[in-house]
């Protein structure tokens, strides 16, 4: 990265920091999608400096890959921290609107590595530390994390379909702009059959939570149920997949979760699913200490099955924390169960009670829309889940099914494959220069970067789009 007038401006806004003992720190969060295009860019900033030298903090031994990292080091002279919270695209935009709700329950500030947690400091450059941290359940791990306001955040969607688009009078409102689209794909579960998937079909599946196969091979002795798997609404993965149905990205939906698994790898099975409670796990008694679980839930964890319930999974916007309407808060949960058969599952309500009469589901499959990344990750170069056809339309991946092939890149950028949105970098306007300037020189790393499996420039289109979901229009010559 050549330093340029952003970074400039941004560094002699340091001067004004020289005269304290505290390090310049800058909180960004939100979407998933784009995690290692940012943290790419993040990295950069201290690798293209002057005699680098930094160290970070995450929770995941590979960094890109990591939801909560620290950085500190030398940006160009200045040390400077950089603290970074991937928790979904729809909590990263409360970040931002509804900024000093750390209190007890909130979900407000977003969670982050205390400057503790960091490593020892180093003349080294890249120095790294590896600390356990929930992202499901992030108040488990205070003791290494901790809230604060956040200055930037990354959307895979727009703000002004989000709860936060139309603030009130004295409301932040959100600036920004769009470094490049992710793509987004249908995936069905392992030895499902499940090739193409329309959005009516998608439509049907997200109102009902589970359907006959044969809704989608059209054989009538297809009787196994495909359930529908997804996230909770803090992610803009799930708006951006009810937008694209013309589903309603407010509107309440009927997803499951994977209960009970004999394992997390590849080719284990699912032993239950659960449509998800409401605050994501069953809770008979509030006023005791502890999960009360329904008689069936019980039965079944006396029977020696661990339930995979968290409270992160619970639906945490639009004031519709309901039964179904959550969904997994990280798109690597969905891909677990992806890579899962599924011969004999037990099925339960939100409450915990037993469905079906409590007749186990025969060779059920599993139907969810992930990012690429998490697709290719979850069909494991052919041996894994299906990544479907969207209405039709093929996303061509290359041999080894780990990315797009040149011809599927082609139909996205030229208008044939609609899976797709412009992913948005916000800050609040009227923010310090010294943040607006830094928020420009990540914007440029990330556009000028690896955008990663599932990231395309925008610069690199020929079409454009009325917004989320919108028409596809093609650009005029």
């Amino acid at each position: 990265m050549k330093v340029n007038k952003y970074i400039a401006g941004f560094l002699a806004l340091f001067a004004a920091h020289s005269a304290s003992a505290q390090t310049p720190t800058y909180e960004i969060t939100g979407a998933t999608a784009f995690r290692r295009a940012t943290i790419e860019g993040v990295r950069s900033l201290y690798t293209s400096s002057t005699s680098p030298s930094w160290r970070v903090v995450m929770n995941n031994s590979t960094i890109t890959s990591a939801d909560f990292l620290t950085f500190e080091g030398n940006i160009n002279g200045t040390t400077t921290r950089i603290r970074c919270s991937f928790n979904g695209s729809i909590e990263g935009l409360r970040a931002l609107a509804e900024p000093g709700q750390s209190g007890a329950g909130s979900n407000g500030d977003a969670w982050y590595f205390k400057a503790s947690e960091l490593p020892t400091s180093s003349s080294a450059s890249g120095v790294t530390r590896v600390v356990a941290a929930d992202v499901r359940n992030p108040a488990a791990s205070s003791a290494v994390l901790e809230r604060a306001q956040a200055e930037m955040a990354f959307s895979d969607t727009e703000v002004i379909i989000s709860p936060y688009g139309s603030p009130a009078p004295g409301e932040p409102v959100l600036v920004g702009g769009s470094p490049g689209a992710v793509v987004f794909t249908v995936c069905s579960s392992i030895g499902s059959g499940i090739t193409n998937v329309t959005f009516q079909q998608y439509n049907s599946l997200l109102k009902n939570g589970f359907v006959p196969k044969s809704f989608f091979t059209g054989n009538p002795a297809d009787t196994s149920k495909v359930f529908c798997t997804g996230r909770n609404d803090g992610s803009g993965t799930r708006s951006s997949y009810l937008s694209e149905m013309g589903f309603g990205v407010s509107n309440p939906v009927n997803q499951y979760l994977v209960l009970s698994r004999t394992g997390a790898g590849l080719g284990n099975t699912i032993t239950a699913l659960q449509q998800v409670p409401a605050g994501g796990i069953n809770d008979t008694d509030p006023n005791t200490a502890g999960v009360q679980l329904p008689p069936d839930l019980q039965a079944w964890v006396n029977a020696g099955n661990t339930l995979l319930q968290a409270p992160g999974d619970a639906s945490i916007v639009w004031d519709q924390d309901q039964i179904g309407n959550g969904g997994a808060a990280s798109g690597s949960a969905l891909v677990s169960g992806l890579q899962q058969y599924g011969p004999s599952v037990r099925v339960f309500d939100g409450n915990g009670a037993n469905s079906f009469g409590g007749v186990p589901q025969t060779n059920i499959a599993l139907v969810t829309w992930i990012t690429l990344n998490d697709a290719v990750t979850a069909a494991a170069g052919g041996a894994g889940a299906n990544i479907c056809a969207f209405n039709g339309v093929t996303l061509d991946l290359n041999a080894g099914k780990t990315a797009m092939a040149p011809e599927g890149r082609n139909k996205v950028i030229n208008g044939a494959y609609s899976a797709w949105n412009f992913a948005q970098f916000y800050y609040v306007d009227g923010a310090s220069t010294d943040v607006v300037d830094l928020y420009q020189d990540i914007f440029d790393n990330i556009a000028g970067g690896d955008l990663g499996v599932a990231g395309i420039p925008t610069d690199d289109f020929n079409i454009g789009r009325d917004g989320d979901g919108g028409t596809i229009n093609p650009f005029q010559n």
